[in-house]
């Protein structure tokens, strides 16, 4: 299956189920791209659920747009913001690069970089000094913090997810993995790899994930943002604080 649809597809689906909606539910559809990332975004009885998956719908719903969710590859996400068939994607880190080629709003959650390994090798504290010499998986076109980028005495291993790069780990194909914390613990829980890989504790470093959108979508960002601190202001994401605990809510 393709990774992007055209624009003129949707349109014409949701224009020949329009006439059936109340006037007040006729909103103009956007395309939502996100990776699996759980517990920010995943798959779950054939939609798309997670943290920020229901953040994003309920600012989108506040502003009478129709949110179409799809899972999606890192690469293929941001082919579709710079090719204006993807409306919103999420979540990502803000780097200069991104904040020159898109429109950078949220934020939507916090996240620690740590690193896993697998049980039969880590040893506490996991630290940078402890992958030297060691074949680290990162993720493609991701920003780590700054003492992990300057390291020379690593191979990095690109893979197109974190959720291949914690697979490979479980291979053997890779020693380390660098990624979120909670990301990390969800997918070695989703896989069944508790007994494999140790997700470390110790931070390496913090940062903050927001929504990219495309430069053609100022006004919509503009309202993204305003309405995102509006709902945050009256209490509208504490339950989802309560239903996702793990999740580090922006202050």
């Amino acid at each position: 299956m393709r990774e992007l649809i055209s624009r003129r597809t949707f349109l014409i689906a949701a224009a020949a189920t329009s006439v059936f909606l109340p006037r007040d539910a006729r909103a103009a559809p956007l395309i939502i791209g996100s990776e699996d990332y759980p517990p920010y975004a995943y798959n779950f009885r054939g939609g798309r659920k997670g943290y920020d998956v229901e953040k994003v719908t309920r600012v989108l719903d506040e502003l009478k747009y129709r949110p179409v969710q799809r899972s999606m590859m890192r690469a293929a996400l941001f082919k579709g913001l710079e090719e204006d068939v993807v409306d919103v994607a999420f979540p990502f880190t803000e780097t200069p690069l991104r904040l020159q080629k898109y429109i950078v709003a949220g934020p939507l959650h916090n996240n620690r970089a740590v690193l896993a390994m697998r049980k039969d090798e880590a040893k506490e504290p996991i630290t940078l000094e402890s992958i030297a010499g060691l074949r680290v998986a990162v993720t493609e076109r991701h920003r780590y913090p700054i003492a992990f980028e300057s390291l020379t005495n690593i191979t990095r291993v690109s893979c197109s997810s974190l959720n291949l790069a914690v697979r490979r780990l479980s291979y053997g194909r890779v020693d380390a993995v660098i990624g979120d914390r909670t990301a990390m613990e969800a997918m070695v829980q989703v896989e069944g790899l508790e007994n494999k890989i140790h997700v470390s504790p110790q931070s390496l470093g913090s940062g903050t994930a927001y929504c990219l959108f495309p430069k053609s979508h100022v006004a919509l960002a503009a309202a993204f943002n305003d309405t995102m601190k509006r709902l945050a202001a009256a209490g509208r994401f504490k339950d989802l604080e309560t239903r996702f605990p793990s999740v580090d809510p922006p202050k």
